[in-house]
């Protein structure tokens, strides 16, 4: 869940990962007592429903990164095609009059520039946004990993301090996100004040 920002990889990818742990799960499943059975349900049930929140919204942002493609493409086209009208105004100064007229058209068109430059800021905000709900909502979920660790080292007759290990454990997630938070939050200083958008906000 924690690398569902990483918006190179196919959404397939994260749905065979997902496969592959519930047939693990299910095999626990068959084997553990009630208490390590009810353990997994509860974290697998979390997994499953943020999951799909987190699909969706990563959706959104592929979507958006699509769009700056496109804006690029024109982008690229519209530039290409004034220099292409200025080679020309210099070649052909008897057609100076018509070609004028087409670079002022040019000049009055769509600002691609414009377009692609705002777009790309939304793109590094939502991203960012979103790399840190990620983050969060896996540090939250993980919290259920100690129940069902200490459930299974009790079954297995393996002794361990329950509220020293949940200690260590809090500590770590703790200590993971505050530092991914101050990650985020100095890449926002050098993009500006403007905080960081929620990742399913058009801004």
């Amino acid at each position: 869940m924690s690398s569902l920002h990483i918006l190179s990889k196919e959404n397939d990818e994260f749905s065979n990962i997902t496969k592959d742990c519930s047939e693990c799960i299910a095999k626990v499943q068959l084997v553990g007592d009630s208490e390590t059975v009810n353990s997994i349900n509860q974290f697998w049930g979390e997994i499953a429903i943020k999951h799909l929140d987190l699909i969706w919204e990563r959706q959104a942002l592929i979507n958006l990164k699509n769009h700056i493609d496109e804006l690029s493409v024109k982008c690229k086209e519209h530039q290409e095609k004034v220099a292409e009208l200025l080679k020309l105004k210099m070649q052909s100064p008897e057609d100076q009059e018509e070609t004028d007229k087409m670079l002022e058209e040019l000049n009055f068109s769509p600002s691609y520039i414009d377009k692609l430059n705002i777009n790309k800021d939304k793109f590094q905000r939502r991203t960012l946004a979103f790399s840190k709900e990620c983050i969060d909502e896996s540090i939250r979920i993980s919290s259920l990993m100690p129940d069902i660790i200490l459930s299974m080292r009790a079954e297995l007759g393996l002794d361990i301090d329950p509220d020293e290990y949940k200690t260590i454990h809090e500590q770590n997630s703790e200590k993971a996100k505050s530092t991914y938070a101050s990650f985020v939050n100095k890449v926002l200083e050098e993009l500006g004040t403007e905080p960081a958008p929620t990742p399913n906000n058009e801004g």
